[in-house]
């Protein structure tokens, strides 16, 4: 009864805010939480695509407005007081999600109650916060929760034995806790460097390296989850950055087996390794054990999350080099109208629409619209249009542009016999594609490959119609470039969509339906 006490003399003496949350609006009363209801279910529809569209629908002149602004704070206040109350027994979330957010809430409870004096049910709502933060090997929460409690006990003689108990899980857990945020900085500076960059140079790989090394013997020592994530990740790094795919299968194997046997399957960390084994299965050409794994990979991932995208992603890649076009265009698709694509990075939004435009190009030149049955007709499809949505592409000084380049002169070549005038047009972009890569392609970087296709590029004006001079000349430089493996699991920025040979047939099947006429 104490317990119950507590709360209630805390809640008497503290006013209790109300809490507005969205909810069902037949249990609203007044005319303000109707019109909260409304937006709600008018954003959810997707019914305006504008601000101002939103604002003219209440009434008001623009987004502007300061009713308007009002309305739209309301609205958001009551959404963050809603994902309080998220229902949390769906499928979707695992059971380490579910007491990952108890032991939060608890958490949370404790320290309000601790603050206000109210220590009969602090010491028990603390206690549990701990148990679960012990048990979702949440270290922060720990230290958090131990440190708390300890605090308390250190003053009360006859809690010498909690207070002794508790320090022994500080002294325990704190090492962890320290190595897990080490791991999770080194983590966080290699992906800082590489993801939005798109360029993973082979100089990370001996920083990734060198980071492991601090690690790598105390993984037997350390079993706290995220420690063993970072840690492990941080190591495939270090094979990846160096082509070293069969080491990274084997490492991205060893951690889907260690965190399925965890205690708690961590189904978001499975689903990322899952996806990098992928992307090394794809680099050593074994397409549908990619596939495989990328559909039991996606099972692990909460759909709409940037893990997720990354393994459809890979997906729409891997079918793409397998030159199974229609399923690389369903996922392209998918990806584009989906309604949490622009919660990815601009980069990664701008690399699918990237292969949406090869894939409207592949479809012409193998005469496969893939884009019929989806009632996207190719004459919605325009270059120019596609161009001015990748500025972070068209901008880029590190190679991002040359497969935009590339794309614009396999349209050009493919309308070639039907309009002379491409002629000059193919000439003076190839000739800015020489001109891009002289001035920012870094000679120190890996872009052979690239190198020898822009070379292929360079022979067109001369033997543009002369097919077999062509083909002669650029024998060699064919060879060349079959002897370095394609990259193209984001390994160099400048993006090979599809194996440059295959560009090149399609290039000499235009050229040589051109000078037939």
């Amino acid at each position: 009864m104490e317990e119950l006490k507590d709360l209630t003399y805390i809640i008497n003496r503290y006013t209790v805010r109300n809490i507005d949350v969205i909810t069902n609006p037949e249990k609203k009363k007044t005319k303000d939480e109707l019109r909260y209801w409304e937006f709600y279910v008018g954003i959810d529809k997707d019914t305006w695509k504008t601000d101002d569209e939103a604002a003219q629908h209440f009434g008001y002149q623009s987004k502007g407005d300061k009713g308007f602004r009002r309305l739209k704070e309301g609205l958001k206040e009551r959404l963050l007081n809603s994902t309080f109350f998220l229902d949390l027994s769906s499928s979707e979330f695992s059971d380490y999600h579910r007491k990952t957010q108890e032991a939060l809430r608890l958490t949370s409870i404790a320290d309000n109650l601790y603050r206000r004096g109210a220590f009969d049910i602090y010491f028990d709502v603390a206690e549990k916060a701990l148990a679960l933060s012990i048990e979702t090997d949440n270290m922060i929460l720990v230290i958090q929760n131990a440190t708390s409690l300890r605090s308390f006990y250190a003053i009360k003689p006859t809690l010498q034995k909690d207070y002794e108990r508790l320090s022994k899980i500080y002294t325990s857990y704190w090492p962890m806790l320290q190595i897990e945020l080490e791991a999770h900085n080194d983590y966080l500076y290699i992906i800082s460097n590489l993801t939005n960059k798109k360029g993973f140079k082979k100089d990370f790989a001996v920083t990734a390296s060198d980071m492991f090394s601090k690690y790598e013997d105390k993984l037997s020592v350390f079993p706290n989850l995220k420690f063993q994530v970072y840690a492990r990740v941080i190591h495939l790094f270090s094979k990846l950055l160096v082509h070293n795919w069969e080491s990274g299968v084997e490492i991205c194997d060893a951690a889907i087996k260690y965190l399925t046997n965890h205690k708690f399957i961590g189904k978001d960390f499975i689903g990322t390794f899952s996806t990098q084994k992928s992307s090394c299965l794809l680099m050593m050409g074994k397409y549908e054990e990619a596939l495989k794994t990328l559909d039991i990979g996606k099972e692990m991932v909460v759909l709409g999350k940037h893990a997720w995208f990354k393994n459809r992603e890979i997906a729409a890649v891997t079918n793409l080099y397998a030159e199974n076009y229609q399923a690389s265009w369903d996922l392209v698709l998918m990806a584009l109208n989906h309604e949490r694509f622009k919660i990815i990075s601009e980069v990664d939004q701008e690399t699918w629409r990237l292969y949406f435009g090869y894939l409207h190009f592949i479809g012409k030149v193998e005469n496969k619209p893939y884009w019929e049955k989806d009632d996207q007709p190719a004459s919605r499809f325009r270059l120019s249009r596609l161009i001015n949505e990748m500025p972070n592409y068209t901008q880029d000084k590190r190679g991002g542009n040359i497969p935009l380049l590339i794309l614009q002169v396999l349209f050009l070549l493919s309308d070639l016999k039907e309009n002379k005038d491409n002629f000059d047009i193919i000439c003076n972009k190839i000739d800015a594609i020489k001109k891009y890569s002289s001035r920012n392609l870094d000679d120190k970087s890996e872009h052979f490959r690239s190198d020898c296709f822009i070379h292929l590029l360079g022979l067109l004006p001369k033997h543009l119609h002369d097919p077999k001079t062509l083909i002669k000349t650029a024998h060699t430089t064919l060879h060349r470039m079959s002897t370095v493996q394609a990259e193209v699991v984001d390994n160099s920025f400048e993006v090979e969509v599809v194996p440059y040979e295959r560009q090149w047939a399609w290039i000499m099947y235009y050229i040589e339906h051109a000078a037939s006429k």
